[in-house]
């Protein structure tokens, strides 16, 4: 994978652990983050899946078999989750109780009955894929899925099969964080931000939104980067000047029109200060950050009261 997309991979693997742990008091604000999170588990756990098959089939090993095992039941267990929704809705009984059936084996039956169940999952998908679409399940999803089951099969394959499938996998990736983007930017980001704001609430949106960016882990550079907020509207604050000091000298930057920043620094202990004509001020004393290090300090920012 390009060091884009594992940046990119880290930060949803982050925001869907965060999700899942969404306090009950937070759901009852918003109950659809439920079926929002669902959705975001079924493609990432795709995601996941045809990564490892990428790695696997290129170095012709790759992760033990119950590893392997693990991944592919996460894989097929979202499909078929998201089928016995489906089934549900419908009031399809007789697909409701194959569905549930398909899940309850996937966990108590042997190897040879255990891919069974994973193929059939994956079949009954591409069949109703076009009733997925709410569930998180794409034909991205389904093709990772479809890779995922041959891979952990171990058939032998020639050089030619082998690069093929890792091509396969390659884009099923592309295509799947493209389809998680859009899933994040245009409702799980705009349903975080209608939470009816509380102190639970304020505090729960701004760690999400820490979750929510990408980190170049990747880069050489030692770096501070972070946002500012304003702590009433929880909006993102432009034009915050930033002052970082050391023993030595003191650098000074503003956020830009998203109240981002980054800058590279050398390494040492820092004091950070946050100003901006409207706002009290907001210090940070003695950071220490490491050579190579991406440190993300964030500042919320108090409208002054006169």
């Amino acid at each position: 994978m390009l060091l884009s997309e594992i940046n990119r991979m880290r930060m949803m693997k982050a925001v869907l652990a965060y999700l899942k742990n969404t306090p009950g008091s937070i759901l009852l604000l918003l109950p659809i983050l439920t079926n929002l999170t669902s959705a975001m588990e079924a493609l990432v756990n795709a995601m996941l899946a045809a990564e490892q098959t990428q790695g696997t089939v290129a170095n012709g090993a790759g992760a033990t078999k119950a590893a392997r095992k693990l991944v592919l039941f996460n894989a097929a267990a979202s499909v078929g989750r998201a089928l016995l929704s489906f089934a549900n809705s419908t009031n399809d009984t007789d697909f409701a109780k194959l569905m549930t059936d398909m899940l309850s084996e996937l966990v108590r039956k042997a190897d040879a009955t255990f891919i069974m169940r994973c193929k059939t999952i994956q079949e009954k998908g591409v069949a109703h894929v076009g009733s997925l679409a709410p569930y998180g399940i794409s034909n991205a999803v389904l093709t990772a899925l479809d890779l995922t089951i041959t891979n952990y099969e171990g058939q032998e394959q020639s050089v030619r099969n082998r690069i093929v499938q890792r091509t396969n996998a390659t884009s099923a990736i592309a295509t799947l964080q493209r389809e998680i983007t859009a899933l994040l930017k245009q409702q799980i980001d705009p349903a975080v931000e209608s939470i009816p704001t509380t102190s639970e609430s304020y505090a729960y949106k701004f760690e999400y939104k820490k979750n929510r960016m990408i980190i170049n882990l990747g880069h050489k550079f030692t770096q501070f980067k972070g946002v500012s907020v304003n702590k009433e509207t929880d909006m993102p604050l432009s034009g915050v000047e930033l002052e970082f000091k050391n023993v030595e000298r003191s650098v000074k930057i503003k956020t830009d029109n998203e109240g981002r920043y980054r800058e590279v620094l050398n390494p040492d202990i820092y004091d950070i200060i946050a100003t901006h004509p409207d706002f009290e001020p907001f210090v940070i004393e003695g950071v220490k950050i490491q050579a190579g290090e991406i440190k993300v300090e964030n500042f919320v920012m108090v409208p002054r009261t006169n």
